[in-house]
Formats: C-alpha cells, sequence, structure tokens
C-alpha cells in the first residue's frame, strides 16, 4: 500500500546532460517523394503594411501567383487513412529547393509531409514575398486538388520551415493564411545585417517578415548561427524578429497563444542547414526542427527535454524563451526524474504532483532566470510502478506572491510511471 506521509521525494541538483538524442536520426517511418511541375495558380488575400529598405512605408497587395516547381517529401505509408500534416520548406538567397534534401527526408521521416518550393535563382522571385507566396501557392494545391490531398490530416495546423530570405518567406505566410500557426526561421537577418549587395538582391528586404511578426500569435521558434559568415551580426539579426513578438501585445495579455523561443547552434555557419552543411550542425539543425514541429503538431512536448532541458547540451546549443504559452516537459530516470518549463524571464513556476488516490502536492515556486527556461531534478525512493502526473502553473508577477492577471494554467503531455 502507498501512503503519501512518508514522501521519499528530495530536490537535487539537475540531472547529468544526456545529449544524443533520438531526434538526430531519422524518425520511424520510411519515406518517399515526389516532384510538383504544376502546382496552379493560386489567389491569396493578403495585404501588408511595413517599412521598405530606404525606412519609407510601403503597402503591399498579392494578386494572382503563378504556377511553381516543387518537390515533396512524405511518409511512405502516407493514405486516405494514415494522414500527416503540412510543412512548407523555404530555401534562401540565390538557393534552390533541392539544397534541402536531408532536411526533407529528415521530417517526413518524423511524420510531416514537406512541401519545399523552388522559386527559381534571381530576382524578383527571390525575394520573402515570392517564396512565401510560392509556399502557400503549394500548400493550397495539396490540400485541395493535388493527388496527395487525401494524405493531409486537417485536424492539425500548417507550419512553414524558411532558411535566410527563406525564414522570412515564413513570416509573411503567417499573415496572408491563418492556419500557418508555427514558424521555424533558420539563419535569419534583418536588412541591417544583410551585406548590402545581398540586400540590394531582395525586394524589399526583411521589411514584411517583421511587419507579420507585429500580429503573428502562434509559435515561433527561431535558430540561429553562431559563426554565421553572411550575416553580419546573427544574434542581432535573430534578436531583432525575437523582440518583435516578445513586444508584440497579443503575446502580453491572459490566455495568449504565443511562443517566442530561439536557439543559438555554437560554432555553425550560414549554409549548414542545407545539404552542404557540416553533418554535425546540419544534424543540430535536424533536432531542433523535428523537436519542435513533433511538440507544436503532435502535443509531444516532452520533446523540449532535448531542445531546451537538460537533454540538450548547452556548449552545442543555447536557448531563451519568450513563451506566452509556456512549454513543460518531463523525464524519467532511474530514481528520479527532470521536468522543466519555458516561459519569460523573471517569471515564477508552480509544478505540482498528484499520486492517484492521494491529495495533490506541490513541487515547488520557481524564478526563471534570464533566458526564461528553468529545470529542476527529483530523486525519490518507494514508489516503484506509481503513476505521477504533473500539473503546471505558471505567471508572471513582480513580487511573489502579488499575481498578475496573466496565468496560466496546463497539463503535462503525459503521465509518469516512477521507475
Amino acid at each position: 500500500m502507498v501512503t503519501v506521509a512518508p514522501l521519499a521525494f528530495l530536490f537535487g541538483p539537475l540531472l547529468g546532460v544526456n545529449d544524443p538524442s533520438p531526434l538526430d536520426i531519422s524518425g520511424p517511418h520510411a519515406t518517399s517523394f515526389a516532384v510538383i511541375l504544376d502546382s496552379g495558380t493560386f489567389v491569396p488575400n493578403c495585404q501588408l503594411t511595413f517599412d521598405d529598405k530606404d525606412g519609407t512605408e510601403v503597402t503591399v497587395s498579392l494578386g494572382p501567383h503563378t504556377p511553381i516547381d516543387a518537390v515533396v517529401y512524405y511518409p511512405a505509408d502516407a493514405s486516405s487513412t494514415k494522414r500527416y500534416p503540412l510543412v512548407a520548406l523555404n530555401h534562401g538567397l540565390g538557393a534552390l529547393g533541392a539544397w534541402y534534401t536531408q532536411l526533407g527526408f529528415h521530417l517526413a521521416s518524423w511524420g510531416f509531409i514537406v512541401a519545399s518550393v523552388d522559386a527559381g535563382t534571381l530576382p524578383p522571385t527571390q525575394s520573402p514575398f515570392h517564396v512565401g507566396m510560392d509556399a502557400l501557392n503549394l500548400l493550397n494545391y495539396l490540400d485541395t486538388t493535388s493527388p496527395y490531398k487525401d494524405w493531409i490530416d486537417n485536424t492539425k495546423d500548417w507550419s512553414a520551415v524558411g532558411h535566410s530570405m527563406g525564414s522570412v518567406g515564413s513570416m509573411v505566410m503567417t499573415a496572408c493564411d491563418s492556419r500557418v500557426r508555427t514558424i521555424v526561421p533558420l539563419t535569419p537577418a534583418i536588412n541591417s545585417e544583410i551585406p548590402p549587395a545581398l540586400l540590394a538582391l531582395m525586394p524589399y528586404g526583411a521589411g514584411p517578415g517583421v511587419a507579420a511578426l507585429a500580429t503573428f500569435d502562434g509559435a515561433m521558434h527561431v535558430v540561429l548561427a553562431e559563426n554565421d559568415g553572411i550575416v553580419i551580426n546573427p544574434q542581432v539579426a535573430a534578436d531583432a524578429f525575437y523582440d518583435v513578438m516578445k513586444g508584440a501585445s497579443q503575446c502580453n495579455v491572459a490566455g495568449s497563444t504565443c511562443r517566442d523561443l530561439q536557439y543559438e547552434i555554437i560554432d555553425a555557419v550560414h549554409g549548414d542547414p542545407t545539404d552542404f552543411g557540416a553533418p554535425d550542425k546540419l544534424e543540430r539543425f535536424k533536432r531542433i526542427v523535428a523537436g519542435v514541429l513533433r511538440a507544436e503538431l503532435y502535443g509531444e512536448e516532452d520533446w523540449f527535454h532535448d531542445l531546451l532541458g537538460s537533454g540538450n547540451d548547452p556548449a552545442a546549443t543555447t536557448n531563451k524563451s519568450y513563451a506566452s504559452r509556456p512549454a513543460l516537459w518531463t523525464d524519467v530516470v532511474p530514481n528520479g526524474l527532470t521536468w522543466g518549463f519555458a516561459a519569460t524571464p523573471n517569471a515564477f513556476g508552480n509544478t505540482a504532483a498528484a499520486v492517484p488516490g492521494f491529495p495533490a502536492f506541490w513541487l515547488g515556486i520557481f524564478a526563471f532566470p534570464g533566458n526564461g527556461i528553468t529545470e529542476r531534478g527529483l530523486t525519490y525512493t518507494g514508489f516503484a510502478g506509481v503513476q505521477l502526473t504533473l500539473v503546471g502553473i505558471t505567471a508572471n508577477y513582480p513580487a511573489f506572491p502579488a499575481f498578475t492577471p496573466n496565468f496560466i494554467a496546463f497539463t503535462a503531455p503525459a503521465n509518469l510511471v516512477l521507475q
């Protein structure tokens, strides 16, 4: 008989980093691909007002968008009875969609239908607007008239992964189709951090992406390369986009659905998300993108243990969070567990645990550090086989216990069976 009185739960230091992750290798699905030669004509209902490269305010309305070439990567078992969510994969300036086959197949192996656009190699098609509209064109085609339309899980939102210029294209997509709820910009750049010769090749520069984020209330996971080599100051560039969502009014109200997280891959360079990237750095990009999409689209938030918590080696990837819709992850290990939050800096987090048949008890109240992410370790004895349910509560408040109205309660993605 289990009793609550002799609870042998002891708070301790974080359990050690175990950096290798299942996300580093292919997922459980065999994969295949198809070449799309005519995706039809797409008529977006989209208008954006933003600052052009010279600082003047412009408004652009997008008209009919012409057919494009593309490659679609998908799980080999996709069918009308085995459906998967849609993900756009947007290439960078001067790049081709064919440069991202490793990332495309990796995501397909983890249960996604990945639409990789090819917007051509020269302006004006090489712009965030065109890449973003190409991607929406392709997603709409796949979802409505393509031979693959019955393979798509329409119970899940759309998402977009973009590299370099394509990352800004993924931001533009959020302003033009409300189904795009998760974006993963890889090595993005604002105008001030783009070399002038390259900025001259990009109609409007990064302005449309900044404008789109100002109204976005979904999840953005920005990934930067520490030693980018193309973006002048990658941290300044990543922070510029991160700060737009951090300061947006829709991300700072009770019940907000915003997630704004950043990942810096140490020693990585601008081209590492492509097939030509350093293998260990490309693996990091693949890990983050696959983990983020599994967490956001499948609700498997425990993957954040591998991305943000003690399952990540901070010598390889560093992080920060401004998530008003916090993440909560857990990991069971022999004689203990870890659990963590990604929320907002200087917040406090409460974690409650419940053993079935007994009253719930609080595990603790923790202050979040400056990066908005915290994790704790717990050891226990005498509870083998007992199910433990974690419920997280987090709130921003200036001084405990004076809560502000910004209060969020959420439930862990899985029940834990103690070892």
